[in-house]
């Protein structure tokens, strides 16, 4: 290539990626808040707080895998935005389309699991439930699955080559790949995205259907609770006002009695502080659905998931955003909103941290301890 085609590649480089500035920025914005936020919940949830490791063991790997992916995936994204049609390097973008699926897609599958377990835990408290054994294979099982899952990514993903009529020049980006002179590896790679986007699908209809069942079970508890308190004396109602649940434990599965040494994960008995129990009554009065806060929780992060990638599934499914058609004849504004979409997922792992601290008392406490050394 000539210093005159060079230079045509360049400004075509240049003019396809400015209007992509406030996307950019907004990239960096999830790396900042996403890799702070969720290192501040793998810090809190690991070090900090004197809990069990079974009850803290999904949010500390769901924390590891969100600190993981708003640093590796916006920076990926940030680099493809910053060279659209000028990207080099086939090895490099294979890894990176590999590595950035398999941990976001883990996560993913990770929230299925979360469910699931949320599902036992409140619809058959007095079933089988997760063990601490088959929590660590199961989150083994999803890395696993997801490894083999994106394998093909390294036929399919890879340096592509954009030509523009318009400019006479042509230019590369890291993306799918589009063209096959054999009609064999055409089929066989529509196939395999469209299984990807229904086994994607498939596992967002799981996680609705079980917190939906799990919501359901909440408000019948709910609504059971709020009609034997009216049904008994006055009087005799704070003795009812603070049951963890049907079987004598809080929503992390602990009674309240219950503190794990903090240098042991074997439980033990002491007695409970009176205040402290008083604070939780009159709280639990005030709010009959305190006890479910973890549940309700995850229920939130397995909603934000949900909304924020069906935009990036259907825009995935609309629009191929590493065609020649797509950088030569969209318009930028055109060209932006799908990206954004394409891109929206990273912010379900943004928000996570947020979500902890709206639910988690203890945890915006160990927060503030932190960052502010007046706070006991």
């Amino acid at each position: 290539m000539n210093e005159t085609n060079i230079g045509d590649l360049h400004q075509w480089n240049s003019d396809v990626s400015k209007p992509l500035i406030p996307l950019d920025v907004i990239l960096c914005l999830y790396i900042l808040l996403g890799v702070i936020g969720n290192a501040i919940v793998v810090f809190i949830y690991g070090f900090r707080l004197k809990i069990g490791m079974d009850d803290r063991f999904f949010i500390l790997v769901l924390g590891i895998l969100d600190t993981i992916v708003c640093c590796a995936n916006p920076a990926f994204s940030l680099w493809r935005n910053l060279v659209p049609v000028n990207s080099k390097g086939n090895i490099a973008c294979k890894l990176a389309w590999f590595s950035t699926r398999t941990v976001s897609t883990t996560s993913g599958l990770l929230i299925l699991i979360i469910a699931f377990q949320r599902f036992l835990k409140v619809c058959r408290p007095f079933g089988r439930q997760m063990t601490s054994l088959w929590k660590r294979i199961l989150v083994a099982v999803a890395l696993a699955v997801s490894c083999l899952l994106h394998m093909p990514l390294f036929i399919f993903y890879g340096e592509v080559t954009l030509h523009n009529p318009n400019r006479n020049i042509t230019g590369s980006r890291c993306g799918r790949g589009v063209h096959f002179d054999n009609k064999i590896p055409a089929k066989a790679e529509m196939g395999y995205f469209y299984f990807m986007f229904a086994s994607a699908g498939f596992v967002l209809l799981s996680i609705i259907i079980l917190y939906t069942l799990i919501g359901q079970r909440i408000y019948e508890k709910v609504k059971r609770t709020k009609a034997r308190k009216s049904s008994i004396p006055n009087s005799l109602s704070s003795q009812h006002s603070f049951t963890p649940d049907e079987n004598g434990t809080n929503d992390f599965g602990t009674t309240d009695a219950m503190v794990t040494a903090p240098d042991s994960n074997v439980a033990s008995f002491k007695r409970p502080n009176t205040n402290v129990i008083s604070s939780k009554k009159r709280r639990t009065r005030k709010n009959p659905i305190e006890k479910h806060r973890y549940t309700l929780m995850f229920m939130l992060i397995s909603a934000i998931c949900v909304i924020t990638y069906i935009p990036s599934l259907t825009a995935n499914i609309l629009q191929n955003i590493d065609s020649e058609i797509f950088w030569t004849e969209y318009t930028d504004s055109r060209r932006a909103l799908f990206i954004f979409l394409f891109q929206f997922y990273i912010f379900n792992h943004v928000a996570n941290p947020f979500i902890y601290g709206l639910f988690d008392g203890t945890f915006r406490l160990e927060v503030r301890k932190l960052f502010c050394k007046n706070v006991s």
